[in-house]
């Protein structure tokens, strides 16, 4: 019962994140990267209150209670959602019922920042399967683990919005994402630290910051959305909500791929390495997926470039 009630769980987080995403993009098209970030906020400050307002509920009248509470929030928000959502107009529903998902399949662009998407959620798979063993090295009570963990949720709500304001201002989100992701995969490497930093112990503190720094870094994330979106117009996708329910199933895809192999993997990896070694593998995976998206972006702007000196052709894409 327990498996088959999570399984339900999953397809309708699945389908409402899914549909959520397809929406935001519909109607928020020219503040996307903003709106994301937005949602990415709503999402880590959802992170940090459901442990402190489940432990409650729990304490109060035991298992059966935070469940019991949390169904019935979710049907209230159904049924407002269902109210406030605009509709979308009839010759807006259907823009074109042959519409693949092949090529964006087949997309380098897509494969790559979609690849960094899950390895970015397989390190956080990593992080809620590892890091409190870890932690107890400094005795920390219940409550004082659970705060460190609010950290790097924290610095993610504060940071997401700000990015996205920035790339809707700018249009540079390649190069925020990259900034971004470099920032993270420093604070990453320092959680624990990493082998690789060998002459730095470790202590409760650079814990503490390195959290923090992985949180800002990892805001810049909400800009890969509109990066799938800008694919499909190169690819002569019709605007509609059609598209955009494509678009975001395949990111969702990626990033719920990534959720589930993190912590899958995490447990055994770090049974056999112990945590450092383990952040130094999962960090080096992380380093590679950088380099492939730095590479890329070369590789882009070199023929973007060619092209338009009248050179070749534009081909990455094709």
């Amino acid at each position: 019962m327990c498996c088959l009630s999570r399984t339900s769980e999953a397809l309708g987080a699945a389908a409402s994140t899914t549909a959520g995403c397809a929406i935001a993009s519909f109607l928020f098209l020219d503040n996307l990267n903003f709106v994301m970030g937005l949602l990415q906020a709503a999402k880590a400050l959802g992170l940090m209150i459901g442990p402190i307002f489940g432990g409650l509920l729990y304490s109060v009248d035991g298992f059966y209670l935070p469940f019991a509470v949390t169904a019935s929030i979710y049907f209230l928000l159904t049924i407002v959602a269902f109210f406030l959502l605009p509709s979308i107009d009839n010759n807006q529903q259907l823009t074109n019922s042959n519409i693949s998902i092949i090529p964006l399949l087949k997309s380098p662009t897509i494969i790559v920042i979609g690849c960094l998407l899950a390895v970015a959620q397989m390190l956080l798979g990593f992080i809620d399967v590892s890091l409190a063993p870890y932690l107890q090295q400094f005795h920390l009570s219940p409550v004082q683990v659970g705060g460190i963990f609010l950290i790097a949720p924290a610095t993610l709500a504060l940071s997401s919005p700000i990015y996205g304001k920035i790339c809707d201002k700018l249009g540079k989100e390649r190069s925020v994402l990259i900034v971004g992701i470099s920032i993270s995969l420093i604070g990453f490497l320092l959680i624990g630290p990493s082998k690789l930093f060998f002459f730095i112990r470790c202590k409760l503190w650079l814990v503490g910051v390195s959290f923090a720094i992985a949180g800002i870094g990892w805001g810049s994330i909400i800009t890969t959305y509109k990066e799938f979106v800008d694919v499909a117009k190169s690819k002569d996708y019709p605007e509609g909500i059609e598209t955009d329910g494509i678009i975001s199933g395949l990111y969702n895809a990626y990033n719920n791929f990534g959720a589930f192999l993190g912590p899958t993997i995490s447990g055994y990896i770090v049974d056999q390495l112990g945590f450092q070694w383990s952040s130094t593998l999962f960090g080096g995976i992380f380093a590679l997926s950088l380099i492939s998206l730095i590479g890329l972006t070369a590789v882009e702007r070199c023929f973007q470039s060619n092209r338009n000196l009248g050179r070749i052709p534009m081909v990455i894409e094709e």
